[in-house]
């Protein structure tokens, strides 16, 4: 009896903690202009370009996970667009570094404002210009950068469309889950060669060149489930008293 209701609770958990997959647009993004107090929040395109300060901010949601879901896989996906203006380089693994940001103090806060941010009321991670190559605080940011030792594949399909996956992405996407659910990735050419192109933003026409993040994980179980189990555990476990007493 104890074994049948032992598989009996352990079968309802495993379904209620069953991994799911949610794909999820950016909530927020801009880019920035070293110098310049002007906003792109409502840009189509976001401009990268080398070892001039300018790069983008994403922001994504994983609030919907719900607090204690655990991470087990997750991609980021950013796609190449046609340029309005300036440049239009080829995007390659070496030129495309990925950051996180860090909760400390001095950084832009996580619930940054879209419409709101330039390179002048930015937080202390971004350096700009003056960076060369490197136009964030590494000392700063999460490193989700191949180049730079962080342990993340890194993949650009047709010249187009650049896809980051790997421990390090899952890592600081959980402590993420486990601190509001607000996630901000921040994209920059890490070469002082001035090359650049531009990527699709969440207000890109054709969403298939809009920024994703997808993510798989174990959502926590609901209370409800858990009560579940164990009510159906103890209905099997009465049910066969009765039956064994007639």
């Amino acid at each position: 009896m104890k074994k049948v209701m032992a598989v009996l609770v352990l079968g309802i958990l495993a379904s209620a903690t069953q991994a799911s997959v949610v794909t999820l647009g950016s909530d927020a993004d801009t880019w920035l202009r070293d110098g310049s107090s002007d906003n792109y929040g409502a840009s189509p395109e976001l401009y990268l370009l080398g070892g001039t300060g300018r790069l983008a901010y994403y922001r994504f949601d994983l609030s919907a996970l719900g607090s204690g879901a655990v991470i087990q896989d997750a991609t980021l996906t950013l796609s190449k667009v046609a340029a309005p203006w300036g440049r239009s380089d080829s995007m390659v693994t070496s030129r495309v570094g990925i950051f996180g940001l860090d909760d400390l103090e001095g950084n832009t806060p996580q619930d940054w404002d879209e419409f709101g941010l330039t390179a002048m009321n930015v937080g202390e991670e971004y350096v700009g210009g003056s960076g060369g190559a490197m136009p964030i605080d590494l000392d700063k940011v999460i490193n989700l950068d191949a180049d730079r030792g962080a342990n993340v594949s890194e993949n650009v399909a047709n010249g187009v469309t650049f896809t980051l996956t790997g421990e390090d992405l899952v890592n600081f996407l959980q402590a993420r889950v486990e601190n509001g659910g607000y996630v901000t990735f921040i994209a920059a050419l890490t070469q002082s060669d001035q090359r650049g192109f531009w990527l699709g933003s969440k207000e890109y026409p054709d969403e298939a060149f809009r920024p994703v993040l997808e993510v798989t994980f174990v959502p926590v179980p609901e209370p409800a489930s858990m009560i579940m189990a164990f009510v159906g555990a103890g209905s099997l476990a009465l049910g066969r008293r009765k039956r064994n007493s007639l």
